[in-house]
């Protein structure tokens, strides 16, 4: 950490927004098989990164679904607590990586509802904290709800290691397909980028603006903003918050 604050432009050299996906190990005993990780440059992931991330055998990964029954009085708070104890048996049978996602893949009920990504993160986190698991796993959050820096580093801030924003990818392409930025190219409005460059600026952006917000802290790693959850926190009960963000 400095103070003041960072320059994120200038001191670039100083920052980083990597982050491993794994188990630490043991770290006054390590040995050779303490420390398979994933090493990533980012924790915005492409989607194929995060299709690649979620099927990772050396990782064990396992991806659990948020949804609860809409409608029910209770019915969140009980997801809530089932996908907690689901975390908690899934990383003592060795996962190293969850992953939540609120992505209706194959259709959605029309009974479900999606538990907001960052509740799950901060129940999910905290859980582990709680029962001594949080070093065995990391987490990977597969959500529609993350489309802007602030998303991004509340996420990073409550314990996710790395996102995927997939609504804002699935947003990027429609934009470059409509037929309104087309006319746009054809009249030399807006420059003629490909679907995939469309995705990697959108990826790029977020990846500025959680710098920036980095350095307003005067934090150079994005490691040691992980967790750190460095917000204060309105009109939230305070079961509400003793559950997701203690």
């Amino acid at each position: 950490m400095t103070n003041p604050p960072i320059d994120p432009l200038r001191e670039g050299l100083v920052m980083s927004l990597e982050m491993r996906l794994g188990a630490r190990g043991n770290l006054l005993n390590p040995g050779a098989d303490s420390y398979k990780q994933v090493l990533l440059d980012s924790p915005i992931l492409l989607e194929s990164e995060m299709q690649a991330i979620s099927t990772d055998k050396v990782l064990g990964s396992k991806t659990f679904k948020l949804f609860f029954e809409a409608g029910k009085p209770g019915a969140m708070e009980a997801a809530l607590k089932k996908l907690c104890s689901d975390v908690e048996a899934a990383v003592k049978a060795g996962c190293q990586c969850v992953v939540l996602s609120d992505r209706p893949d194959g259709g959605m009920d029309a009974g479900k509802a999606p538990i907001p990504a960052l509740l799950a993160t901060g129940a999910v986190h905290h859980h582990l904290i709680r029962t001594s698991l949080r070093s065995d796993t990391s987490i990977v959050v597969d959500t529609a709800t993350c489309y802007s820096t602030h998303h991004a580093a509340m996420l990073i801030g409550f314990g996710a290691h790395a996102i995927c924003p997939y609504l804002g990818y699935e947003t990027s392409r429609q934009w470059r397909l409509s037929a309104r930025t087309q006319s746009l190219i054809k009249a030399g409005k807006v420059p003629d980028i490909s679907v995939k460059v469309a995705q990697k600026n959108f990826k790029k952006s977020l990846e500025k603006g959680v710098l920036k917000i980095l350095s307003k802290m005067g934090i150079s790693l994005l490691s040691c903003y992980h967790g750190a959850q460095i917000f204060e926190a309105y009109g939230l009960g305070k079961d509400v918050m003793d559950m997701c963000f203690k």
